[in-house]
């Protein structure tokens, strides 16, 4: 009987002083007010025994420390308009296989992975950042915070654009060093897709010119506060960030948003993951308006399977198997929607850095024409617009053309100074190095293009490579002939068409041929010839579709992707690569170029007496 009534009493005791501990304890709030506070508001603050933590800028507010019975008394304060638990916030969390095991890092070494970076760092090759690398548009000048775990600043691929930064997490300890001390380098992973160098070797990021700033408001678990998370932002509108990239989930927060929202009219950029949550909703902040929400898709451009279906993603970049830069000097392999974010971060710095017009037409160059300019550049995928997949399309860095600076004479001699000057950067510059030099021939029809322009623009590159290849093998057996080309097309083409038994109704030859060794005008119009009479003696003859079949395909074609845009595109490609198909001759090729190219013509005439 004793020890029961010693028990009770236990009991109750424990009771008590666990009651007491939750309603004396200190706890962590944002307390916002109607104006900005002064001495009043701090005393009003301390009369109630709380504690202040900062005092924000960017917003009329308050991080404290309150016990908790103090805060049903505050919110009737006609000084304090709100009061909001300052709850805890996490990185987006890691893909989980199928087998329910997680994704871990897969730590390389730079020997271990090949010595092209762009080979290595599949996602730049797939939004086409080489495209406008080669155009000398690389983030240069750009300022770039990544709210994170940190950032790995020793790193032989970041260690030049890392500029610096600040801890928002251990700074009680009197350490603002934002080194990443986190277990799978998250915030240095990041780093290395948006701004990796571009040196010849590991990876190479999206801007490879780029200012990156490690903002630490995430712990080594990618645990933090909303209160850093808002310091983070707090920090980067101060330090005159152009672009932050955030990769955390967590609950809607009014201050949160407020931060955000007033960020943006600050002129900052936000760019943030929407969240790994298998085909459910978006998270926040990404789902603020203020905020760009980043969805993922896989190497075939699905969405992937771990990315949010939600109204609220705006665009979407490579998520699966990405890799990028780590602990010490390695690199590892991680998948998630944190990694398109960092895609889109890139992209969009190499927008600015490119030079931006008013698109939005409101009378200011800002993050908003930034923002309208990723949104119309992406290549739409899923349904027609923007849809809850894959919300605008992929980022495309290929497809700025629209917000470049036009040359003032589209002549075929400006096409031919502006290859020269794109020519002599990837030929003489590299010393001649490279055994093949590529040269897109598949140009965009826009705004500057016209045929004088597009063939002064090949010629040029044809001679530089010419030069280059007379310092660098100046041996006679590369001029290659007419004869030459069409007798490798022969068996080339004998092993591809005939041999398929001529099964296949579609037989691919790609026109674009590489600049390399072998190439001079003869040999690739003999090989193209040769693939040209081989596929004709496969195809039967009453498949030789004529010119006008050819001009009216187009034509129906070009009215839906022309006229139809509304002069919203700058940019309107056309593949000339055409496959060799059961309605291919040179008659129906000829028609259906003819017909775009006039059709453009017409558009952009259309479009420039807007």
């Amino acid at each position: 009987m004793l020890k029961n009534i010693l028990r009770k009493f236990l009991f109750t005791i424990s009771l008590v002083a666990f009651a007491k501990i939750g309603l004396f304890a200190d706890q962590s709030f944002i307390v916002g007010f109607y104006k900005t506070p002064g001495s009043a508001e701090k005393l009003l603050i301390e009369n109630h025994k709380g504690t202040i933590k900062h005092t924000y800028t960017l917003l009329p507010a308050f991080a404290v420390t309150l016990p908790k019975q103090s805060v049903g008394k505050l919110k009737a304060d006609p000084l304090i308009k709100y009061i909001e638990e300052d709850k805890s916030v996490e990185k987006i969390k890691n893909i989980v296989k199928k087998s329910a095991r997680f994704y871990t890092p897969n730590t390389f070494y730079q020997s271990d992975i090949s010595s092209d970076e762009y080979q290595n760092s599949q996602g730049i090759l797939k939004i086409n950042s080489k495209i406008a690398h080669d155009r000398n548009i690389t983030g240069k000048g750009v300022k770039i915070a990544i709210l994170d775990t940190g950032i790995n600043y020793n790193h032989q691929d970041l260690k030049q654009n890392y500029k610096g930064g600040y801890n928002f997490v251990n700074n009680d300890k009197n350490s603002t060093n934002p080194y990443d001390d986190g277990w799978n380098t998250h915030g240095t992973h990041m780093a290395g897709i948006i701004s990796a160098k571009r040196d010849g070797a590991g990876v190479v990021g999206v801007a490879p010119d780029a200012s990156i700033y490690a903002v630490k408001v995430l712990d080594a678990g990618g645990f933090g506060a909303i209160s850093d998370i808002i310091l983070g932002i707090e920090w980067a509108v101060s330090n005159d960030m152009d672009i932050a990239n955030i990769s955390i989930s967590g609950d809607d927060s009014i201050m949160l948003k407020a931060a955000c929202d007033a960020a943006q009219k600050a002129g900052l950029l936000i760019i943030a993951a929407a969240g790994n949550s298998y085909g459910e909703l978006a998270s926040y902040p990404a789902l603020y308006e203020s905020v760009v929400a980043v969805g993922g898709v896989d190497s075939e451009n699905e969405i992937a399977f771990f990315s949010p279906i939600d109204a609220a993603i705006e665009v979407v970049a490579p998520s699966l198997d990405i890799l990028s830069t780590s602990k010490d000097n390695t690199y590892d392999i991680l998948s998630g929607t944190s990694q398109s974010t960092a895609f889109v971060t890139g992209v969009a710095a190499l927008i600015i850095s490119s030079g931006v017009s008013d698109i939005n037409e409101d009378g200011k160059i800002d993050n908003l024409d930034v923002r309208k300019i990723l949104q119309s550049s992406a290549l739409d995928l899923g349904e027609i617009g923007r849809d809850e997949k894959f919300g605008y399309g992929l980022v495309d860095a290929g497809n700025l053309s629209s917000i470049l600076p036009l040359p003032s004479d589209d002549t075929y001699e400006q096409g031919y100074k502006d290859a020269q000057d794109a020519g002599f950067a990837e030929g003489k510059d590299d010393s001649c190095g490279y055994k093949v030099w590529n040269v897109d021939a598949n140009l965009t029809y826009d705004t500057k293009y016209n045929d004088g322009y597009a063939v002064g623009y090949i010629e040029a590159y044809d001679k530089g490579w010419e030069s280059c290849r007379d310092e660098d093998n100046n041996s006679s057996d590369n001029n290659l002939s007419y004869d030459d080309g069409f007798k490798a097309a022969q068996t080339a083409g004998f092993a591809e068409g005939k041999n398929d038994s001529c099964s296949n109704d579609v037989w691919s030859i790609g026109v674009f041929l590489k600049f390399d060794t072998n190439y001079d005008n003869g040999y690739g119009d003999g090989y193209i010839k040769a693939y040209d009479e081989g596929w004709e003696s496969c195809r039967s003859e009453k498949d030789n579709i004529s010119y006008d079949e050819g001009f009216k395909a187009a034509q129906e074609e070009g009215a839906l992707k022309g006229k139809n845009d509304s002069c919203t595109n700058r940019g309107w490609s056309i593949d000339v690569e055409l496959n060799y198909d059961n309605k291919y001759n040179e008659g129906y090729a000829d028609g259906y170029i003819k017909s775009y190219d006039e059709a453009w013509e017409s558009e952009k005439s259309d479009c420039q007496s807007l």
